[in-house]
């Protein structure tokens, strides 16, 4: 099928026609996503099962900027049929949610529990697999678990934690989250700075 998907999450995977198939590229944020979709579109898959593979890599290498918690815009592009479709699968409000909620506290609609949305990245991911996807099916591609699983296997692959990741880490958790049993993890993590699990360990 050749698509061409772009979307907010910096991803673009160009699929050329079948009469100009020069190459099938996968660029994102991470060297180790990119090759995840490419292997994708090597074993038959399409383009949507590429960014699939990829953003699911993404938000385990990058999650503070994207992830499951979150959600997202697809465009899709149909070079043959020269068509173009959104998938909109931004994160919403709480169907309870009501406009007068934050008028007494302004600042709660954007800090707090009261501020967190209902998260579409996982359904709307599932609704361009299932509609878009390439349907194919062989020994290791292309099924929903398939996708998922070959973006696992490539972020632990040789995952390192990004300047920009520590940076908004660090900023983000404070003392006594860093104290909490969970944070113990990070001395796991590879490319987390000894300073960082200082921080952790005092």
């Amino acid at each position: 099928m050749d698509i061409d998907v772009r979307w907010q999450f910096g991803i673009s995977i160009l699929e050329p026609a079948p009469e100009v198939h020069y190459a099938d590229v996968v660029t994102s944020d991470n060297v180790n996503c990119s090759l995840a979709g490419q292997f994708v579109l090597q074993e038959g898959g399409n383009a949507i099962d590429a960014a699939i593979t990829t953003t699911f890599c993404l938000a385990l290498v990058q999650p503070h900027i994207t992830g499951i918690g979150g959600g997202g815009l697809m465009l899709i592009h149909s070079h043959r049929k020269n068509t173009s479709t959104v998938v909109d699968f931004r994160e919403v409000a709480p169907q309870n949610a009501r406009n007068d909620r934050y008028i007494q506290n302004p600042l709660s609609a954007s800090f707090g529990r009261k501020s967190v949305g209902v998260p579409g990245f996982v359904k709307g991911l599932e609704h361009a697999f299932q509609r878009y996807g390439s349907g194919h099916i062989g020994l290791t591609c292309c099924s929903w678990t398939d996708l998922i699983r070959k973006a696992i296997t490539e972020a632990l692959r040789s995952v390192q934690v990004s300047d920009h990741f520590l940076n908004a880490t660090q900023t983000k958790i404070s003392q006594s989250e860093l104290d909490s049993p969970d944070a113990t993890l990070l001395k796991y993590v590879p490319g987390v700075p000894t300073s960082f699990r200082q921080k952790k360990n005092r």
